[in-house]
């Protein structure tokens, strides 16, 4: 098993390139450190999607590990949300088409985490719910792994209630409605070019998938454990 806890917080979004630098600052200097130090974060990744993304793919990405699910709905995090720093709301304000699942880990394969990861988002059709998650826990997930340069690959489902967009405060929007259902599917693989064997989104359709599956690569830029952050203090 490759994911180190049950619960992950995953957020996405596209910004300005007047606004980049000013975002990459923030984000190295102050965000990741300050989510990863939350009782119950395990770990944050940060990745970029490559030059020729697909469109309407976001070009930042990030994962963050939690021990459990009921983290994310918890006190210390809602403390966080609810407190962002002025540098926070400054540089969120600023997103371009954010989004922001909670998730709970269903199925996890492989060993270590990869340099460039698949992320897939999806949705079962009405009825097909039982055959998609068969398809994926079993098959799908199986055979990526048999591939060259395929060293993990894990399948989340998010928690509606949980999963609610952010205002500009950064605080959770009040009052808005569950999240849609949505299927996370990540596969991590050695380099951009092994995720080809990734297979597309008609593949997820034919296997029940509601169609437009939305597949995007991305590049590992940098990763913060606790265990970081523990040594770092320590130092």
């Amino acid at each position: 098993m490759s994911l180190r806890g049950a619960g992950m917080l995953i957020t996405f979004m596209d910004i300005a390139a007047a606004d980049e630098a000013e975002f990459n600052r923030w984000y190295d200097g102050e965000h990741i450190a300050e989510r990863v130090g939350i009782a119950g974060f395990i770990a944050a990744r940060r990745f970029v999607a490559p030059r020729g993304a697909p469109p309407g793919t976001p070009k930042y990405l990030a994962f963050y590990e939690t021990e459990t699910l009921a983290v994310l709905g918890g006190a210390a995090y809602r403390q966080a949300l609810n407190n962002q720093t002025a540098w926070s709301r400054t540089v969120m304000a600023r997103f371009v088409r954010p989004g922001r699942i909670i998730a709970q880990r269903q199925a996890s394969r492989g060993r270590g985490r990869g340099g460039a990861v698949a992320f897939i988002r999806c949705a079962p059709l009405p009825g097909r719910e039982p055959a998609l998650r068969t398809w994926i826990e079993g098959p799908a997930l199986t055979s990526w792994l048999a591939e060259p340069g395929i060293v993990g690959a894990h399948f989340l489902v998010n928690d509606p209630a949980l999963s609610l967009p952010l205002d500009a405060d950064g605080k959770p929007v009040a009052n808005a409605p569950p999240a849609p259902t949505a299927w996370i599917v990540i596969v991590e693989a050695t380099s951009l070019a092994a995720l080809d064997a990734v297979p597309s989104p008609a593949v997820f359709a034919t296997a029940g998938a509601v169609p437009g599956v939305q597949i995007g690569h991305y590049a590992l830029m940098w990763e913060l454990t606790r265990d970081d952050l523990g040594a770092r203090a320590g130092s």
